[in-house]
């Protein structure tokens, strides 16, 4: 299974990572599935891409989930077989580059621009049926397309459409009961991926997909959810310890942006060093009153000091002569 869900290109999926994960695959595997939920990205990494899927010798797979726009509909091209879920879109346009230069500079750049147009053209032109002039029409003007829409202009070949499951179904499968908390689902899920990738071939094509795929899908939604709580409680943990520095008078109010940057970057660490800083030092602020700093001949380097110092890359010395300011 190889998933596109970021962007294409250096930051996201690159042809680099598809690549390995296509020679991670058994030598006996005769299809590839690729599911799609992405805005686009880079041109010549997205072409890359669909050259490694359209070159592979296997039969290739491809299901659109959400989106399918810009570099990431031309990917999707490489696919023998293309269904694409209700409720998703598939978007193509001209290729868009940002340039810098003089005028010869920028009109070569235009050039280029109109070469990838007519590469991008051919192809969705010959996967699709569809006129090449009508092609290039639909990128001129960013045509968005239903699922239907796209069925209907060759750029897909069906709907990808099925039950899905609710929760207490997912459960039973993983044979949990009905009250089991998201964490035991994670990890019961987790554990059966392992068990999966461990597994014969023979034992993985008796798995009906339709399970298998609802249960990745549950199991990235899990993740997500509880990722993002995570995130959530330690910026209000953060907000609330540097917030109680501040109205102690044990930080400058202008320094909160800093502090809240530096704790932000180092996580856990960061916070539990400041929060002792902040309890060990005498009050340079008094609440409610315009007062300068405590004089930097008396402030003792914390270990929080050492952390944001390691971090900027200065000497504790110049992380103290800086506390007046920060």
């Amino acid at each position: 299974m190889i998933d596109i869900f970021e962007p294409i290109g250096f930051f996201g999926v690159d042809a680099m990572r598809v690549a390995a994960m296509l020679a991670a695959l058994p030598e006996d595997a005769t299809e590839i599935h690729v599911r799609i939920n992405c805005r686009g990205g880079d041109y010549f990494e997205g072409c890359a891409i669909y050259s490694l899927l359209k070159s592979n010798p296997r039969t290739v797979h491809v299901e659109i989930h959400g989106i399918a726009a810009s570099m990431a509909s031309l990917v999707a091209m490489a696919g023998d077989r293309i269904v694409m879920a209700p409720g998703a879109m598939m978007m193509v346009h001209n290729p868009i580059t940002g340039a810098i230069g003089e005028s010869q500079h920028l009109r070569a750049s235009a050039d280029l621009l109109d070469k990838c147009r007519d590469e991008m053209r051919d192809i969705y032109a010959e996967r699709s049926g569809t006129d090449a002039e009508k092609v290039t029409a639909m990128m001129s003007t960013e045509t968005w397309l239903t699922s239907r829409e796209a069925l209907a202009l060759g750029f897909v070949d069906g709907l990808l459409e099925g039950e899905t499951m609710d929760r207490n179904q997912i459960l039973s499968i993983l044979g949990l009961a009905a009250d089991a908390t998201d964490d035991q689902a994670i990890a019961a899920m987790q554990s059966l991926a392992v068990q999966a990738k461990a597994a014969p071939q023979s034992v993985k094509d008796a798995v009906p997909r339709a399970d298998y795929d609802a249960l990745n899908a549950r199991l990235a939604t899990l993740e997500g959810e509880k990722a993002a709580a995570v995130a959530t409680a330690f910026s209000l943990k953060a907000e609330s310890v540097i917030g109680s520095a501040v109205a102690a008078g044990k930080i400058p109010p202008a320094s909160a942006d800093y502090h809240r940057s530096v704790i932000v970057r180092g996580g856990e660490e960061a916070l539990t060093a400041f929060g002792a800083y902040a309890d060990a030092v005498t009050p340079i602020i008094q609440p409610g009153a315009v007062t300068v700093a405590e004089p930097v001949a008396t402030v003792q380097a914390t270990e929080y000091d050492k952390q944001v110092a390691a971090r900027l890359g200065v000497s504790v010395d110049a992380m103290l002569a800086e506390r007046g300011i920060n």
